[in-house]
């Protein structure tokens, strides 16, 4: 079961209002939750798979809000029509076959925030993904790339990028020898007669998925706009 680590005084700032130990561990069992720490500064919970919203503060605020019926009904976000695309290569129909993506712009991230937001996608690729083999998500700093994008399908030698995580550029075939993701993924896109790369339209490389994302992209404290990729 995923476990779920809080700092009080953001649970505070989302949820509106603050509460004691007690009225604290009282809503979290009345949101389904398992206590399993709280302390000063924060508190830990383990939550169900079937409850994905759970897997960021802000989701767990969300329920809370309207548990205690501060806020409630589903949240509305606008949507615009894209202006960009991803084109899927072919030779991917039998190996990665699904992507979709979203742009989201105008945000502002602090440490505490992109912490948050590396959690709750590790935990989604368990929850949801089946620990990456089914789905696979990948953030992006939309403005280090240029759109549209493409999805395609290249040998294991063919491209190399710099991965998260390491100081050099690396080919595919490298990056599932030799890099921490590479050799704990390698196992669900080893065999295939290719590997999925997607690229900008300068053929920069955003993501090996479902293995490793490229530096080039990294999310930071600068980041403003948002690139994400789903594949599976």
């Amino acid at each position: 079961m995923p476990i779920l680590t809080v700092k009080k005084e953001r649970f505070w700032t989302l949820l509106g209002e603050r509460l004691d130990d007690e009225e604290l561990v009282n809503l979290l069992h009345d949101l389904a939750l398992d206590v399993e720490e709280v302390s000063k500064e924060y508190f830990r919970v383990e939550y169900a798979p079937n409850r994905p919203d759970y897997s960021s503060p802000i989701g767990l605020a969300r329920a809370a809000k309207g548990l205690l019926e501060l806020e409630v009904g589903a949240p509305h976000y606008e949507l615009q029509p894209s202006r960009t695309y991803i084109d899927v290569d072919p030779r991917l129909r039998n190996i990665r076959p699904y992507v979709v993506s979203a742009i989201i712009r105008g945000i502002k991230l602090d440490v505490d925030q992109l912490e948050e937001i590396i959690t709750m996608q590790e935990d989604l690729h368990w929850i949801l993904g089946r620990d990456r083999k089914k789905v696979a998500i990948g953030l992006h700093d939309l403005d280090a790339v240029k759109p549209p994008f493409h999805y395609i399908a290249v040998k294991g030698r063919e491209a190399r990028f710099t991965p998260l995580g390491y100081w050099r550029e690396m080919t595919l075939e490298e990056i599932l020898e030799k890099h921490e993701k590479g050799v704990q993924y390698a196992h669900i896109v080893k065999g295939k007669p290719y590997y999925p790369l997607i690229v900008d339209s300068r053929y920069e490389v955003l993501s090996f998925p479902p293995i490793i994302n490229s530096t080039l992209t990294e999310l930071s404290e600068e980041t403003k706009n948002i690139f994400i990729e789903i594949t599976g």
